[in-house]
């Protein structure tokens, strides 16, 4: 009986041992998240946001950088960027395009409505 306590308890330390390894490591390499060649399209992102037109379309980013639509997305919310509330496909830096707050229902609430 006591035999099969000591079992017991080295599969439990065994157990815990390999939780915590794996959680450590998930951590550490959650601070290298961003490889090089992320780092360099969001500074093209960045770029192409912070200069000339408020807002871009969503292809013509994903074309620049080389990417699909859905990395393309995340890239550009992980730099501060955001969606057009009523065109999806244009966006366009938070600090150039802050969110509207209309102060009464008839006013436009999405200055892309232009486009």
């Amino acid at each position: 009986m006591a035999e099969g306590g000591w079992v017991a308890l080295g599969a439990f330390v065994g157990g815990v041992g390999s939780l915590l390894t794996t959680w450590f490591n998930a951590w550490l390499n959650r601070k290298n998240q961003l490889d090089q060649y992320d780092k360099a399209a969001m500074k093209l992102l960045t770029a192409m946001l912070e200069q000339g037109q408020n807002w871009r379309t969503l292809k013509i980013l994903s074309n620049v950088i080389g990417a699909n639509a859905d990395d393309t997305k995340t890239l550009l919310l992980m730099l501060g960027a955001r969606a057009s509330e009523t065109n999806p496909d244009l966006w366009g830096l938070i600090s150039r395009n802050p969110l509207p707050f209309p102060t009464k229902p008839s006013d436009p609430s999405d200055p892309t409505l232009a486009y």
